[in-house]
Formats: C-alpha cells, structure tokens, sequence
C-alpha cells in the first residue's frame, strides 16, 4: 500500500485545524479585511510551528475558491459578506484539509439558511459513505456525485459540475480521484478524461468532500479571473526538456522554489525573494503555473455569494473517521 498514513499525526493536525476554525469564528467581526484574516491564520501557524499543506483560500462572495489575501488587492469587509476559509497542514506528508464559510457581522436567518444547508448536506454524504465502507468496505465515487447533485437540488440550490472533493495522497493535496458534486451523466462528454466512472474509495485511503452552493438558485457560470491578482502558483517540472535548456539561475530559482514548497501549490509571496523577470520567464515556459481565482459570474452580472464547506476522512479498519468535525 503506497498510502501508510499516521493517525496520530492526522488527529493532531486535524485539532489543530478545528482549533483555528472555532478562533475564526470568535475572531472573525474584529478583523476588518482579508489582510487581518491572512495574518491571524498565519501567527497561528507560526506558533504552533505547522506547515501550509497549500496556499491558505480566503474567498468572499462570488468568488468561490482559489483565492487568498494579495497585498496589491486588500479586500475590506462588509456586512453580510460570505467569507470562505480554507486551509490545510501537512506533517511527515500527511495532509489535513478542510474549509468553512463563515458571515461577517450578520446573524440574518436568510443569509445564514444557505451555509447550515451545505454543512447539512456534507453530513449526509458523510453518513452515506460510511454506511457503504461499513457494509461493504468501500463506495463508488460516482455514487457520492449523484447523491450531492440531488441533495443540492433538493435544496433548491444548483450546483458547478467541475468543482468537488477529490483523494488525498501522501505529500500530495489533490490525489488521483475527483469526488465532483455532479455525477459523470450530467458533465461535458470531455470529463472522462479525468474522471473514471469504476473510481472508488476504500481501505487505507483518505479523502476530502467539499460541497459548493450559491445563497439562490441562479444561472451563470464559473469562470477564470484574470482581473483579480493571483494568489496560488505551483511548479510544473514535467517537461524536462525545456528545464534542462535553462540557464544556472533560473535553474536555481526552480530547485529554492521546490525545496520550500515541498512540490506542491504554494502562495505568490514565495516569488518575493526572485525578480519579476525572472518569475515572468518561468511561467511564460509553463513551469510555474497560475491557478487563478474561480468566480460565479451570473448573465445579468447580479453578486451571488457562494458557500463552501469541507471535511477530509481516513477509511481504516472498515470505519470512516472524520478528521475535521
């Protein structure tokens, strides 16, 4: 089994996880802007002496993930806003990841209506899955979609086809399997590309499932955004041919990148200590690539704020353990 994972480091990592997320929650009407959050995540690691697992995702209102605290594009709060925590710890390369929506300085029913439906709805898959991992050790993925795609529904919500849980692997965040919140009969013919419909989940494996929904029923799309600066990057060492053409510096820069971001997505901050030029180089080469922020764009260009929730699960000894509740 490639995936040994250590129970006690994850439990460890995962209190940590609930610990902060309960300190958001207290903290949260005393920051004023996405800087102040950022921060306040950041001393908590500092402190604790964790690791990032992946850039932390701080995304307010339409934009839904994919995003964090830029110092060129500090957001300030405003009541009413849904604000989109995720972030994940890594130890030994095993990952914990899990996220939160939370409302800034408002208590109104109507807003908070749409962030209890989302926790309501990861419950049940929750309980979905472990009744299957208990009954027969394991679950199809494709089944998991078709039971959040109609939950959503049932809500009155709609839900985005190519967004979702995924696998987790050692020392990686996102592994091989996607837990979409829409079933393969309902996305784009190209999606089996990447997604086997025979995937499933089983002994030894650790997953995430992360639930979107927008506060209404609204049609629009997701899309890339190229006007907000991009916060995550990661490397791309695939293409070997073009790295080993590079000059000693630029080959540096890849090897300082890789060593303290252990290969995996890290924040822009990390190209702080090399020139834009330089940065600009390596990721016109496509070695560096930007993972920009997603943001629900309606038709008529209303706002419609979306929700996230997120827990991650060890399957071990035909039990489902929840890492983050």
């Amino acid at each position: 089994m490639d995936n040994i994972f250590n129970l006690e480091i994850l439990e460890k990592l995962g209190n940590h996880h609930k610990n902060l997320m309960l300190l958001l929650e207290q903290n949260l009407d005393n920051f004023f802007s996405d800087k102040d959050i950022y921060k306040y995540i950041s001393d908590y690691y500092n402190n604790n002496k964790l690791i990032k697992a992946f850039p932390v995702g701080i995304s307010i209102n339409q934009v839904i993930a994919h995003n964090s605290y830029h110092h060129n594009n500090i957001i300030y709060l405003k009541i009413g806003d849904f604000i989109k925590i995720d972030f994940g710890l890594i130890e030994n390369g095993n990952i914990i990841d899990g996220a939160r929506t939370f409302i800034y300085k408002s208590s109104d029913n109507n807003l908070t209506k749409p962030i209890l439906d989302c926790k309501e709805i990861v419950f049940k898959i929750e309980d979905f899955i472990r009744k299957n991992i208990q009954e027969n050790g394991k679950v199809l993925i494709q089944k998991i979609s078709v039971l959040t795609n109609a939950l959503i529904v049932s809500k009155g919500y709609n839900s985005i086809g190519l967004l979702g849980g995924h696998t987790i692997e050692l020392n990686k965040v996102h592994g091989s399997k996607l837990i979409l919140n829409k079933p393969l009969k309902l996305l784009p013919e190209q999606a089996l590309k990447f997604i086997d419909p025979l995937d499933e989940i089983g002994q030894e494996e650790m997953f995430a499932i992360e639930v979107y929904i927008p506060e209404i029923k609204s049609d629009g799309d997701m899309i890339q955004s190229l006007n907000i600066p991009t916060t995550h990057y990661e490397l791309d060492l695939t293409n070997t041919n073009i790295i080993l053409k590079l000059n000693s510096k630029l080959k540096k820069i890849i090897e300082e990148i890789k060593k303290e971001t252990l290969g995996m997505v890290y924040e822009y901050h990390i190209h702080k200590k090399f020139s834009d030029i330089e940065i600009n180089n390596l990721i016109s080469l496509g070695i560096i690539k930007k993972h920009y922020p997603l943001e629900f764009k309606t038709i008529d260009n209303k706002i419609i704020k979306y929700v996230q929730y997120e827990d991650c699960y060890l399957v071990r000894n035909g039990n489902l353990i929840n890492l983050t509740r």
